[in-house]
């Protein structure tokens, strides 16, 4: 009787944890699919309506060579934001951070930013704003990593930036896709984007105009 008692037990406890290891798989499946973009870091920003105001990552430098700070005369990795609406933004009611599971790590001072302007927030992990500077209270790896911009409610948008050579930065071209930027472009409009740092030196490695390529004199023959 005894046996049978411990045998119906072990039982129940099997189909407890084929239970258990059965949600914990659901809430897995679930979990990717919900949150699969801002795991890969893709995730870009939905256009607003013409009446609503919405900010965008549209350039990062990963690497402190193109990032001047006039107020600490020194150079830091910086993160360039956009504001593609025709309307004032507040900042203050939006955060950035290098952390998916921390994305409201740095909220942004209380300033306006115009429809169509651009603004730099330096990663410097001084974490101040003063002298028209902003400074963020993390640094970005040099191997590369996501940067996250969200608002009180949500994720809004993620960019997944590579390791850069000095003079790159990485973000959005003006035809709206995403790559390598030279020169970097801080506070303007970005120009076209490479999809690696060897498309950039090949294509500008290569002169314009008409150039020999090949010649033949009359003494050689072709087999």
């Amino acid at each position: 009787m005894e046996t049978s008692n411990n045998a119906n037990h072990l039982s129940n406890v099997v189909k407890v944890l084929y239970i258990l290891f059965f949600l914990l798989v659901a809430a897995g499946v679930w979990y990717w699919f919900s949150y699969q973009d801002i795991l890969m870091g893709i995730i870009k920003p939905e256009p607003a309506a013409d009446t609503q105001a919405y900010l965008m990552i549209n350039e990062v430098s990963a690497n402190a060579a193109n990032g001047a700070s006039a107020k600490y005369d020194e150079s830091f990795d910086w993160i360039e934001l956009y504001n593609p609406s025709d309307r004032d933004v507040d900042l203050s009611t939006y955060y950035i951070s290098d952390k998916v599971d921390n994305p409201y790590k740095y909220q942004l001072p209380e300033m306006t930013l115009a429809g169509g302007a651009y603004i730099v927030v330096y990663a410097s992990a001084k974490d101040i704003y003063e002298d028209g500077e902003i400074h963020a209270n993390f640094k970005i790896s040099s191997e590369g990593e996501t940067i996250l911009l969200s608002n009180k409610k949500a994720i809004i948008a993620t960019l997944k930036v590579p390791p850069t050579d000095d003079d790159f930065s990485y973000g959005y071209g003006e035809d709206g896709t995403i790559g390598y930027l030279n020169p970097a472009t801080p506070r303007q409009e970005n120009g076209l984007v490479y999809a690696s740092e060897d498309d950039y030196y090949q294509l500008t490695s290569v002169p314009n105009g008409i150039y020999i390529n090949e010649y033949m004199s009359k003494a050689q023959s072709v087999v």
